[in-house]
């Protein structure tokens, strides 16, 4: 099922951003880390909230952020799956094909995956369980 970004599953009007645990030797590579660190956990925020819904084995991911590994490297851990990484933005592609599944074109949601097949899959090298620890700083954030 295709996810038009981390749309996260905590949303809400009055949140702001925060960043923690700055010290003397922050760096803007520590910076850029969280970041992918906090994408990745707001798209398995979502991943959660669906499993209630449907069964997933794998997420496909395009866009940007897949240039480097470390995003796609990062969610498969978080997890805990495998992750496809198209070989382009299918974002439009992605809207159409909906559209011709309500049109009747397309039978199903599962054929829009195969008109894009993956560039390549990455697998979980290590499933890091910060999910918790995650979402207890989520929660203790929005009381700020």
């Amino acid at each position: 099922m295709p996810l038009p970004g981390p749309t996260p599953a905590w949303w809400s009007p009055t949140a702001r951003a925060v960043i923690s645990g700055l010290s003397g030797d922050t760096d803007r590579a520590h910076v850029a880390h969280a970041a992918v660190d906090a994408i990745c956990q707001r798209v398995c925020d979502v991943l959660d909230a669906m499993r209630g819904f449907i069964a997933i084995d794998e997420v496909r991911i395009d866009g940007g952020l897949t240039a480097s590994e470390i995003l796609p490297q990062t969610l498969a851990n978080l997890a805990g799956m495998p992750v496809e990484l198209g070989a382009m933005d299918t974002t439009a592609l992605g809207a159409a094909a909906l559209a011709a599944v309500g049109a009747g074109v397309l039978a199903t949601v599962e054929e829009i995956a195969e008109l894009v097949p993956p560039l390549r899959e990455l697998a979980p090298q290590s499933v890091r369980d910060s999910r918790d620890a995650w979402r207890e700083f989520v929660a203790r954030a929005s009381s700020l």
